[in-house]
């Protein structure tokens, strides 16, 4: 008859839920595994954790990879159950994956995020339950040049004119809809005042070799665009990057800048300095963007 076991490994809780007859047990016949509520820790000291920007599991079985698995958590809510075969291997790892610069069409696991590791003998029909908890990997592999939460008095970020822009909003604090902690950063818009651009407010240097993201958290009306300001021997130039369309519900972008940055790197050379770039036009349109968690980070190399 069905049985019922639980054992507890890290974040694991294998359910085995095998059939009461196996009518031919030398077919080629499948285990399960159900990966259910996946969330990456921001914050170590609180153990603050969301699914805010984890789009796929990768999973790797015997060494190889088995398949990437989309998750949507806005659908997915009883979580993804994957068959696999080749029940003599035992060895599992996954890796948290993300639409690269906000494009479903890339996926790549994140790879600042650690991987997962776990073993199990799996018997036929069983169903392991996976609720993966994703955390960055060591901080001394990477550093962040970038690194704004909005919970002090003051915010990281100075008003920048790529152009002429009259009737400018700016970033503001505000304590109300966090995502986490304490603060926003918040930016109005409205007939009178619908442009809004800012860069950080130190330069940072970084390599051709180095992979280097900008991962910001977000809740918008108005669409905004993320790029790179920078300084060449012609001057202070710009280049955007992604234009974030608007979200009802807190989310994360994973921007990928390693492909700009080489191009820049290339004519530019590499003493050249890079500013992170944020900049919308509600086109007087009343509406908002939210902002908590704009940093960016790069490997320590």
């Amino acid at each position: 008859m069905h049985r019922l076991r639980r054992i507890s490994l890290l974040f694991l809780l294998p359910l085995s839920l095998a059939s009461c007859d196996v009518i031919n047990p030398d077919e080629d016949l499948p285990a399960y595994i159900s990966f259910q509520d996946p969330q990456v820790v921001l914050n170590e000291s609180t153990g603050f954790s969301t699914n805010a920007g984890i789009r796929n599991i990768w999973l790797y079985h015997g060494g190889f990879l088995q398949g990437a698995y989309q998750i949507n958590p806005d659908v997915d809510t009883n979580g993804r159950v994957i068959p696999f075969l080749e029940l003599d291997k035992s060895d599992f790892f996954i890796e948290g994956g993300i639409y690269e610069t906000g494009q479903s069409s890339f996926q790549i696991p994140h790879p600042f995020w650690d991987r997962i590791s776990f073993n199990w003998q799996a018997p036929v029909g069983d169903t392991m339950v996976v609720t993966p908890r994703f955390h960055y990997v060591d901080a001394s592999n990477y550093i962040t040049p970038v690194d704004e939460h909005f919970e002090g008095g003051s915010i990281d970020f100075l008003p920048f004119a790529s152009g002429l822009n009259l009737d400018s909003t700016s970033l503001r604090l505000r304590r109300d809809d966090v995502f986490q902690g304490a603060g926003v950063g918040y930016v109005p818009f409205g007939a009178n005042d619908h442009f809004f651009e800012v860069i950080n407010s130190t330069s940072f240097l970084t390599t051709q070799a180095s992979n280097i993201f900008a991962e910001i958290t977000y809740k918008n009306t108005i669409p905004f665009t993320v790029g790179l300001v920078y300084q060449s021997a012609i001057g202070t130039q710009a280049i955007e990057i992604v234009t974030v369309s608007p979200s009802n519900r807190w989310n994360t972008i994973y921007v990928h800048l390693i492909t700009e940055v080489r191009k820049i790197i290339n004519t530019s050379g590499p003493s050249t300095a890079f500013w992170l770039w944020l900049k919308a036009d509600g086109e007087g349109n009343e509406g908002y963007i939210r902002f908590d968690d704009i940093r960016v980070i790069r490997e320590d190399k």
